[in-house]
């Protein structure tokens, strides 16, 4: 049985990773955010996705391991947004989203 004080560090431990997570997170959403308002034009490069879409198969991408189905969504959102700048051809912002 664990004492009070090992349960005592384990939460300072967790509280520790909770706060590093969510400012992970406000750095994330701010970025997003900067992309959504962004009128920048990007430019895209291809081959670069395609060699990384060979060589990273799904389930060895970071999403696999999400089982927040809110970051996912946040993430194809974003990927999403990317691709609705873009002004190649949809073949393209199809080769992007994979």
């Amino acid at each position: 049985m664990k004492s009070l004080l090992d349960i005592q560090k384990e939460v300072k431990e967790l509280e520790v990773m909770v706060q590093d997570m969510a400012s992970s997170l406000d750095c994330i959403n701010r970025e997003i955010q900067e992309i959504r308002t962004s009128n920048d034009n990007m430019e895209m490069d291809y081959d670069m996705i395609r060699m990384l879409a060979k060589n990273v198969p799904f389930a060895n991408h970071p999403l696999a391991l999400l089982e927040d189905g809110y970051a996912c969504k946040l993430y194809i959102e974003l990927l999403l947004s990317v691709m609705q700048i873009d002004t190649n051809s949809i073949t393209e912002k199809i080769v992007f989203i994979q």
